[in-house]
């Protein structure tokens, strides 16, 4: 282990002596063999400099006091020139470092040499150091991700999800973009903001690897940070300084970015901060204007979109090889591939293997989720301009990309296609063919009308924007099995709808009571959304009631006969208002 880099544990320190001493134990206790633990003491008034006596016979351990207290951004960049690691850690001399952060880290980033920052999830304790709890931002996904991600974007629509002293950094990085903005207090957020609009590489790890410690005294305190807007003010700094010449990096954010913007503005309201004058809000209206300006020059743009597809956790691998292979034969090169798992065995290596170009990549969870919050995981670390959302066993023809993106070309946020469904048999007779094919039994092109009366269809019937996200947000993890239905619609509400014709094959296994189960809890969900997306339209009202006394009369004939081959398929069709669109419903 002799050739390992030197990895220097700053930490910074102002009149910590009841913590820093066990800032500097958790530093030494690290198991990496090539350390160095470096104090900065920012001219601390109590006992620091004699508690840092007792660790000087230890060669790894260095203590610099400075003359004057230099402010505290200062200090930690005085750190940074004084540091002799390759690879260096921020500690705040409240916080403290878990077992194997640095020998963790430092395996990662040697075994992806892909990624320049790995940051990681963080215990919360109280000031006793009693632990209190799990630092689980918005932007820290539900699993690990390893690259692809819009990281700038991310930052600017989910605030600072990436905590300082979890992330192992490599020294060269701030030789080559700068050292900490010492104009703000949020030297952290700014950093890595200007580290992702630069091409920097980000991974995450959902496993803590430290431990900070909450108390009203710290800079980042809601009494020192909050009260008098510090946060709202540095936000807007950020704002200003990065959206205009990274502004391409946001297209299809712009509207979560302002989101954000205003959802910090109610916060700090809330908080009981003064806007004497409205000067806040005049600030923000400033700043809401110069990103309608970038979306509309963002928007001029359109380059080739880039396609990434998000593939639904599977348990089995042949149908996921069935779907990857099809993904892999796409004419159209500009994609990548996210495979979704939840807790069970990884077969995301699959993907590795079917692409040696790299575009297939895993995503394990903690756990397991539903659908919705499968996607809306995804959707936060996917890179694409454009999504798909494929099950596995789902096939795609060779050319689905580049007709699925057609009819996008000309504005629309989403376009539905219509998939061919595959009833497989259970248990086939011998000489029976192996399934039954039934074709268009899902939502045809230019009939968007009828999603406003049933379900459309199975995720693969949607290809839709980063826009389209940005506008309409996330998922809606409170329908499962319904929620792609609940987001077309409010798609159709506020973005235009087009028609795509490249069927991707889906498959069903007959005899399977799943569909059936999904369908018994349909009719009281479709009275919910009927209620939540009213219309004047007559027609469509006379439909949405035929088309639930047609729903349960089928539903009314039992999961035996619903989940034969044929029965499955008259349920697919009831389900999906089928019937009535050809004119076969009651009315």
């Amino acid at each position: 282990m002799a050739s390992l880099p030197l990895v220097t544990v700053i930490i910074t320190t102002y009149n910590y002596a009841h913590t820093v001493g066990f800032a500097i134990d958790s530093a030494l206790a690290q198991d990496y063999p090539e350390l160095e633990v470096l104090v900065v003491d920012n001219c601390s008034t109590d006992a620091t400099p004699e508690l840092v006596e007792r660790y000087r016979p230890d060669p790894r351990f260095r203590y610099i006091r400075n003359e004057s207290n230099i402010g505290m951004v200062p200090n930690h960049n005085k750190g940074l020139r004084e540091a002799r690691g390759q690879y260096v850690v921020f500690l705040s001399a409240d916080d403290f470092l878990l077992p194997g952060h640095v020998l963790g880290s430092y395996r990662f980033l040697r075994d992806h040499p892909e990624i320049d920052v790995l940051y990681a999830s963080t215990f919360f304790v109280d000031e006793s150091g009693r632990f209190i709890g799990l630092r689980q931002m918005s932007g820290q996904p539900i699993g690990a991700y390893t690259g692809g991600r819009n990281e700038f974007a991310a930052l600017f629509t989910d605030g600072c999800y990436i905590c300082f002293p979890t992330m192992l950094m490599r020294r060269d990085l701030f030789e080559r973009f700068g050292e900490l903005d010492e104009a703000i207090k949020a030297a952290d957020y700014e950093i890595v903001l200007r580290w992702a609009a630069n091409g920097v590489r980000f991974a995450y790890l959902p496993e803590p690897n430290c431990v900070v410690r909450l108390h009203s005294a710290q800079q980042s305190s809601p009494q020192n940070y909050v009260a008098d807007a510090g946060d709202m003010r540095e936000f807007l700094y950020l704002i200003h300084k990065f959206a205009e010449p990274f502004g391409e990096q946001l297209r299809g954010f712009e509207s979560s970015v302002s989101r954000h913007m205003w959802m910090r503005l109610e916060m700090a309201r809330q908080a009981g901060v003064l806007d004497a004058g409205g000067e806040l809000r005049a600030a923000l209206l400033e700043c809401d204007g110069l990103l309608s300006r970038v979306r509309e020059r963002n928007e001029a743009r359109r380059p080739a979109p880039h396609v990434t597809v998000i593939v639904l956790p599977a348990t089995h691998v042949t149908p996921l090889e069935h779907t990857l292979r099809s993904v892999v034969a796409q004419t159209y090169g500009e994609w990548d591939a996210i495979v979704l798992e939840d807790s069970g065995q990884s077969l995301a290596p699959l993907g590795t293997f079917l692409d040696p170009r790299g575009r297939i990549r895993g995503m394990r969870f903690i756990g397991i989720v539903g659908e919705a919050a499968a996607i809306n995981t995804a959707l936060r670390v996917a890179g694409g301009d454009c999504f798909i959302v494929l099950r596995a066993g789902t096939e795609l023809p060779p050319q689905h990309f580049e007709r699925v993106l057609a009819p996008l070309a000309s504005g629309a946020a989403l376009a539905v296609r219509t998939p061919a469904v595959v009833v497989i048999h259970g248990s086939a007779a011998a000489g029976e063919p192996p399934y039954e094919r039934h074709d268009h039994l899902f939502m045809p092109p230019g009939e968007s009308r009828l999603s406003f009366v049933a379900p459309f269809g199975p995720p693969e019937a949607l290809v839709f924007t980063r826009t389209a996200v940005d506008r309409v947000q996330s998922f809606n993890e409170r329908l499962p099995a319904f929620t792609l239905w609940e987001f077309l619609l409010r798609m159709q509400v506020q973005l235009p709808l087009a028609a795509a014709d490249s069927p991707p094959i889906v498959h069903i296994v007959a005899g399977s009571t799943d569909v059936y189960d999904q369908c018994l809890a349909l009719p009281a969900v479709a009275r919910a959304i009927h209620a939540a997306f009213p219309t004047a339209d007559v027609s469509v009202g006379i439909e949405r009631d035929a088309y639930l006394r047609n729903l349960q009369s089928v539903l009314d004939r039992g999961p035996a006969a619903a989940t034969s081959v044929g029965g499955i398929a008259q349920l697919l069709r009831a389900a999906n208002g089928m019937d009535l669109l050809a004119g076969t419903g009651a009315r």
